[in-house]
């Protein structure tokens, strides 16, 4: 919540930042929502449990599996494991990991779910915040025209292309990990209607 106040108020133009004043409710029910369908918060905290044991295992584990190869002709018994223990040690984080991986993708999918089954409960809210963003879009538009910089300084990272005034530069759906809905890096510029 603290992240989109400040985008809020970091913009610096009062018409802006009192907006958040009108929207903060409505921004509130859309961030906690997920909050609210069943078994996702049970998950988020297993998320952030295998999120903590795969960092704890990863690093001694990547120590414990190094000394093996780095100090093998030492005879300190401290550094001698047998190959069982190399095995729990080396495993336990990929389980972790993947448990880690596979719970954070069940997540999204459950919301994403839900989104789709009460697409209508947030629709006033989202185009309330869609229209703060136009007249930000807008505003920076005009400023830019004044002060005279090129738009390329200005480059804006948008989850929708449908925002008047912009030049979409590249759209992507991820490199590695494809994600379902695409990101837009588009220009602030003033465009004929």
């Amino acid at each position: 919540m603290e992240t989109v106040k400040n985008a809020f108020l970091k913009v610096g133009v009062k018409s802006i930042t009192q907006e958040w004043d009108r929207l903060k409710k409505d921004i509130e029910k859309i961030v906690y929502m997920p909050l609210k369908i069943p078994g996702v918060p049970k998950l988020i905290k297993a998320v952030l449990i295998m999120k903590f044991l795969f960092l704890l295992t990863l690093l001694p584990g990547f120590f414990i599996f190094m000394s093996q190869f780095l100090l093998r002709n030492r005879n300190s018994a401290l550094l001698r494991f047998n190959w069982l223990t190399m095995l729990v040690v080396l495993i336990l984080p990929l389980i972790f990991g993947y448990s880690y991986i596979i719970l954070d993708f069940s997540i999204r999918r459950k919301i994403a779910a839900y989104e789709m089954l009460h697409e209508d409960k947030f629709r006033t809210k989202k185009e309330k915040l869609k229209g703060v963003v136009q007249k930000a879009i807008d505003l920076l538009v005009e400023r830019i025209e004044r002060s005279k910089y090129p738009p390329e300084d200005y480059k804006l990272k948008l989850y929708f292309d449908d925002y008047r005034n912009i030049r979409v530069i590249k759209k992507s759906r991820g490199k590695i990990f494809k994600k379902k809905y695409y990101t837009f890096v588009a220009l602030p510029q003033r465009t004929r209607t």
